[in-house]
């Protein structure tokens, strides 16, 4: 039931995944009006819940694609929505990025389970960065002209100090073991949360 601090006020949150739009409209009370909240979904959100979210003046600055976040353009349409139209997106970055998606099911737990992980894998190198799952370098790297970040994609869209948030099932410690480990080396802590509901 709480966040734990995972929200501020006058944040920049991300909500991936966020259909039917329960966790956008906690966000977006929790970071208020002077925050901005970005949504995706390839399904729409509730209608009523879209009209709170869009003309509430207590709720966050809202923007909502109906998309395909794997998609190249759903990424650059966050990007964009975000930055404010500012001309250097690397200091334009999330404080927040969270992920329900989870792929259409198709009936076998574990099929499921291993492609929802995907996902959440693939969320956290859109938060931070296309080599995250990169092995951590045993020497310090050189940072010349060549090394240093071009695009936000290199080093992800969440700022440094900030929260990602996943949802997966169970499916394995060795298949859940590259997104675990890639969390321990590029966040200061790592919680592991299993709903009530889903406990034994």
């Amino acid at each position: 039931n709480g966040d734990s601090g995972l929200f501020r006020k006058g944040d920049i949150a991300i909500d991936l995944g966020a259909a039917p739009g329960g966790w956008s409209v906690y966000a977006s009370k929790k970071i208020g009006p002077s925050g901005k909240l970005v949504a995706v979904d390839l399904l729409p959100l509730d209608q009523k819940t879209m009209h709170y979210l869009e003309n509430d003046e207590s709720m966050a600055d809202f923007y909502f694609a109906r998309a395909d976040f794997n998609s190249f353009m759903t990424k650059e349409f966050i990007s964009e929505a975000i930055s404010d139209g500012s001309d250097d997106e690397l200091q334009c970055q999330a404080d927040v990025i969270m992920s329900d998606m989870a792929a259409n099911f198709t009936g076998n737990k574990s099929t499921d389970a291993l492609r929802t992980l995907s996902l959440c894998e693939n969320a956290l190198q859109f938060a931070a960065g296309t080599s995250c799952f990169d092995p951590p370098a045993s020497k310090p790297q050189k940072h010349d002209k060549e090394s240093a970040p071009k695009s936000w994609q290199d080093v992800g869209l969440l700022r440094v100090g900030g929260s990602f948030l996943c949802k997966y099932f169970q499916c394995g410690k060795e298949n859940e073991r590259m997104l675990l480990d890639t969390a321990e080396n590029r966040f200061e802590e790592v919680r592991i949360l299993k709903p009530m509901a889903s406990r034994k």
